[in-house]
């Protein structure tokens, strides 16, 4: 691994290792080799970090790091750009494309096409799923979405209670025509 690391560095001897170590205007490229034959540094502070042999970019500001390609955390497969072998911990929101999805409000638009009962009834007995959804087909080949699935499961949700809603309707009329 080869990159570019601007910062500061305490208490470490460095012995051919791969990164460039800039103190103000100064630079310092070390490389090395994995395994390295000198063992692992354990402490490598920097204030900025860019990784990468393609990395050459100083807009970077104290405590941002950049790779220039994927990055591993607990496993070496590196197959997608963030791979991580475990749990996530997330103390704020998750965001894609620094935005939160729509919620389906358009659900409760006089104009929404809510499927009659009958035709609920025989979708679901045949694809053995919800109409909209993705089958367990479908994600085992293509993923899962979590903000599409996310909204969806939430349209799923309010077409539901337009369904009760109308049962509701349907259950109040029986019980005025049975008096």
């Amino acid at each position: 691994m080869r990159g570019l690391m601007r910062g500061i560095v305490t208490g470490v001897i460095f012995v051919a290792c791969g990164f460039s170590i800039g103190f103000a205007q100064e630079e310092i490229t070390i490389t090395t080799y994995y395994p390295s034959p000198y063992g692992v540094y354990s402490n490598l502070r920097s204030d900025v970090l860019g990784v990468g042999s393609t990395y050459r970019s100083t807009t970077l500001t104290d405590g941002q790091a950049v790779f220039a390609d994927s990055v591993g955390i607990g496993t070496t497969t590196l197959t997608y750009a963030l791979n991580v072998a475990g749990d996530i911990n997330v103390t704020g929101e998750v965001r894609q494309n620094g935005g939160a999805y729509d919620n389906p409000d358009y659900v409760f638009a006089s104009t929404y096409p809510l499927m009659p009962f009958g035709e609920l009834k025989e979708f679901i007995l045949e694809k053995r799923h919800l109409p909209n959804m993705p089958s367990t087909k479908d994600v085992r080949e293509k993923g899962l979405h979590l903000f599409e699935q996310n909204r969806l499961l939430l349209e799923k949700l309010e077409e539901a209670y337009l369904y009760i809603l109308k049962l509701e309707e349907r259950v109040s009329e029986l019980e005025k025509a049975a008096q």
